[in-house]
């Protein structure tokens, strides 16, 4: 998309406020959808794009304005970005409402893997992709923050053509391996342990962007 910028993973998470189980669903990142606003006079695209156009509509909104406020130039820029996806996202799932948001660039979900290593996955056949750089074999394995950006990057398989890979498989590989982190952190009491909980935020306050709600 325009500016460069795109939501190229989404995911819906639900956290019902009984405490009960937390669901979530994944966003095929190129339905073609329209795009509320008409974001940079685009009024159709893909829903990945809705960020980058309206990043880069404010962009140039912003650096013709005399009145700028107090907010960095660039908050606000990804603060209109992210309502975007947010409203497009919520169109198409037919007015679901969002409440919050977290943003987590390729670089932070890599230092994030990196305090929790190795994360533990499984696979019915061996892969690999020359694209993602995903190399594994079948069968439960544990893999390192390396391995971890490529296992969930991957969407073809240049070596099994017949695996016949689509983006859905990547989204699948995506809630596996957030589901292995999930149960990682829990076994291993990082969420009790206060010293392990208090690294763990801290990485996370250094690469992952919230709602002021989250923060």
């Amino acid at each position: 998309s325009a500016g460069g910028e795109a939501a190229n993973v989404l995911l819906v998470l639900h956290v019902p406020g009984d405490g009960g189980n937390a669901t979530a669903i994944s966003i095929p990142r190129d339905d073609y959808v329209v795009l509320p606003g008409c974001p940079d006079g685009q009024c159709h695209g893909k829903i990945k794009q809705a960020y980058g156009l309206a990043l880069d509509q404010a962009a140039k909104k912003l650096a013709h304005s005399t009145s700028k406020g107090k907010t960095p130039l660039i908050q606000q820029e990804r603060d209109a970005g992210r309502r975007a996806e947010i409203a497009t996202v919520s169109q198409i799932l037919g007015g679901v409402p969002i409440d919050h948001f977290v943003e987590v660039t390729m670089v932070g979900f890599f230092q994030v893997a990196q305090v929790v290593q190795p994360i533990t996955v499984c696979l019915k056949e061996p892969t690999q992709d020359s694209y993602s750089g995903a190399q594994f074999h079948a069968g439960r394995q544990q893999i390192n923050a390396a391995q971890a950006v490529a296992f969930v990057r991957q969407r073809r398989d240049n070596v099994h053509p017949d695996l016949n890979f689509t983006d859905l498989d990547r989204s699948r590989r995506q809630q596996a391996f957030i589901a292995s982190l999930a149960y990682q952190l829990k076994a291993t009491d990082t969420l009790t342990d206060p010293s392990h909980l208090s690294w763990t935020l801290d990485v996370g306050k250094q690469t992952v962007a919230a709602d002021r709600a989250m923060s």
